[in-house]
């Protein structure tokens, strides 16, 4: 079991000097621009921004100097994350989980202040639509040895998020699973073909989702209403600490090329538009972990 990394104290402490970068990761180098010479210390490097290859490397290179994550690689169509802003969104989280918000009734509450307890409990989490990188959940393993289910509608995501989190050796913290894209009225994920609803390399995904047909008709045997959360856990997983998601911001194909007409990392339908864009999205999960709060609440 790979064990914790220390992460950087501050974003702004992640590599940002490419040419030390470079030196640290000799497979960023072919990608460097010279702008001036520095007669103190050499030549002023920058990147080739409009390389897809460059920006995959230049992840890939932060990942593995700053955070022990190796081997780490996307298909070339594939949007590349940003790892410093991603990172940043994973310390806004851990500072949530870090609040107690005690209850309004109780007149002896204090203002919410750091819980000692949740430092010491074991954080799960769930990534809707982690897509090939399966950034957010590698970095929270490594940094804050969180557990994550990232969950994905895309056969192709999911087979290079399997292999990064294997690459990476946190195949006891992070469970990749396919899910079915929901239907109906529901369906706000671009799926590129139809797939199965729970497939895992990492998990045993034969048991019943969290909640059997969702739809609201009592069924337990149609699984194909079911939203962004309950089509992705089990009831084995237990409660989550949290929910995230990237989600697809545009709601047409066409918006998304009117928005980035010279888009570096093209992107994969599903990563960039969806029907309803982000809020019909991010829509979804809320309404999904409503019924999946109350489907657990029922059960005790």
């Amino acid at each position: 079991m790979p064990m914790q990394r220390t992460p950087p104290s501050a974003v702004l402490e992640l590599s940002t000097d490419f040419s030390e970068l470079a030196r640290k990761y000799p497979s960023l180098q072919p990608f460097l621009k010279t702008l001036s010479k520095d007669t103190g210390s050499g030549y002023c490097c920058t990147l080739d921004f409009r390389n897809p290859l460059a920006l995959q490397t230049l992840s890939a290179a932060i990942l593995s100097i700053d955070f022990g994550i190796y081997n780490w690689a996307l298909p070339s169509d594939r949007l590349c994350p940003p790892i410093p802003s991603r990172f940043e969104y994973l310390c806004w989280i851990k500072h949530l989980l870090a609040l107690h918000v005690s209850s309004s009734t109780d007149s002896s509450a204090e203002a919410p202040h750091s819980a000692s307890s949740t430092a010491a409990k074991a954080i799960t989490g769930l990534d809707v639509g982690t897509g090939c990188s399966c950034v957010y959940p590698l970095l929270g393993a490594s940094a804050f040895g969180w557990h994550f289910v990232a969950s994905d509608v895309d056969p192709t995501a999911c087979t290079w998020a399997t292999r990064n989190v294997e690459k990476a050796g946190f195949s006891d913290y992070i469970s990749v699973r396919l899910v079915q894209s929901m239907n109906s009225g529901s369906d706000v994920h671009a799926s590129n073909g139809n797939v199965s609803r729970c497939t895992s390399t990492t998990d045993d995904c034969s048991s019943s989702s969290i909640i059997n047909g969702s739809s609201g008709n009592g069924s337990d045997s149609d699984n194909s209403s079911g939203g962004p959360l309950s089509t992705a856990l089990l009831e084995s997983d237990g409660a989550l600490d949290f929910c995230m998601c990237n989600p697809p911001f545009f709601a047409t194909a066409e918006e998304a090329v009117r928005a980035h007409p010279l888009r570096s990392c093209p992107g994969a339908a599903g990563e960039l538009w969806c029907p309803g864009g982000e809020v019909a999205f991010v829509s979804a999960i809320i309404d999904d972990s409503v019924r999946v709060f109350l489907h657990l609440s029922s059960l005790h």
